[in-house]
C-alpha cells in the first residue's frame, strides 16, 4: 500500500511540475521569439534548425547561449 502512495504521489508530482513548465514557456514564449529574431538578425542568419534536425553542427553554430543572453538582457531592461 505505501508503494502505491508513493508511486501516486510522484505522478502527482509530476503532473504539477509539467504544468508548471508549461505556464512559464507560455510566459515566456514571446519575449523568447523577440530575443531570437534579434539575435538572427544581428548575425545575418538566413537558415535555422533545431537542434534535432542537424546531424553534425561546430559548437558556434549553436545559438542558445546567445539568445538566453538576449533574453536575459531585454527582461532586465522591462
Amino acid at each position: 500500500m505505501l508503494k502505491l502512495t508513493t508511486i501516486l504521489q510522484y505522478k502527482k508530482i509530476q503532473a504539477e511540475q509539467k504544468e508548471l513548465q508549461q505556464q512559464i514557456m507560455q510566459e515566456l514564449s514571446p519575449q523568447f521569439q523577440e530575443a531570437l529574431a534579434q539575435v538572427v538578425q544581428e548575425e545575418g542568419i538566413t537558415l535555422l534548425l533545431r537542434s534535432e534536425s542537424v546531424i553534425v553542427a561546430s559548437p558556434e553554430n549553436n545559438l542558445t547561449a546567445k539568445v538566453v543572453d538576449r533574453l536575459n538582457q531585454n527582461t532586465q531592461q522591462q
